[in-house]
């Protein structure tokens, strides 16, 4: 069975040098997380892209979606499939008039970075989500991994305040420096953090 999910935020991840992308189940009666640990240049192709901002020049991941339009070829749906030694592995599954259905192995970062700039659905296979989620707790919203209780993840557990508090930082010194540019993204990473944890 898949698991429909959306993505919650996106926060770094000091540990591992690189971001957590956190996805949150969608229509259920529990709420549950599912941490995948990207790396920088895909955290930042879909952070772009969840905030509407256009790169000058196109990134690999949207290249790739140019390829699939003029090949005529739909995205519809991409599916978050395994987790084999602390990897995740990914689908993503199209449908063209020439070529009938089709499943192509992915990163499951390169897979949802695709899927976002078309606006096809987020999967998890349930096998997945059952081994590898963190549940919200409604009462002190903390992760508490079924069965292990409360997990201590300093910045899973704080809801991103850390990187809030970083790019608030950030903001402050390119408006010092002058540099408006950046200190206007900064701006909208901000809301869209402040809007995620919310």
């Amino acid at each position: 069975m898949e698991i429909q999910v959306e993505i919650k935020w996106i926060i770094e991840d000091e540990q591992s040098n690189g971001y957590i992308l956190q996805l949150v189940e969608l229509n259920a009666d529990r709420s549950r997380v599912l941490p995948v640990v990207i790396g920088a240049p895909e955290a930042h192709a879909i952070a772009l892209e969840l905030q509407g901002i256009k790169p000058f020049r196109p990134f690999t991941h949207d290249l790739a979606v140019q390829f699939l339009e003029a090949l005529d070829t739909e995205v519809k749906k991409v599916v978050i499939t395994e987790l084999n030694k602390n990897t995740f592995f990914a689908s993503i599954h199209l449908n063209s008039n020439s070529m009938g259905d089709q499943v192509i192995d992915a990163r499951p970062s390169d897979a949802i970075a695709i899927a976002i700039r078309v606006g096809a659905p987020i999967y998890v296979h349930d096998e997945v989500m059952n081994m590898a989620s963190l549940e919200i707790d409604a009462q002190s919203g903390n992760y508490i991994r079924p069965n292990k209780g409360v997990e201590e993840v300093d910045q899973v557990t704080t809801g991103g305040k850390t990187k809030l508090e970083k790019l608030e930082s950030e903001l402050q010194k390119a408006v010092e420096s002058e540099n408006y540019e950046l200190a206007a993204k900064l701006r909208d990473q901000i809301g869209l953090l402040k809007s995620k944890n919310q």
